[in-house]
């Protein structure tokens, strides 16, 4: 769901970035 809402909204350089976050936060 990441994706298809950070790909077309910042081309998908701000996917990564946020999509990592996302992951960081919720296994720390």
């Amino acid at each position: 769901f990441y994706r298809c809402q950070f790909d077309p909204s910042t081309g998908g350089e701000m996917l990564q970035m946020e999509f990592h976050n996302f992951l960081k936060g919720e296994d720390s």
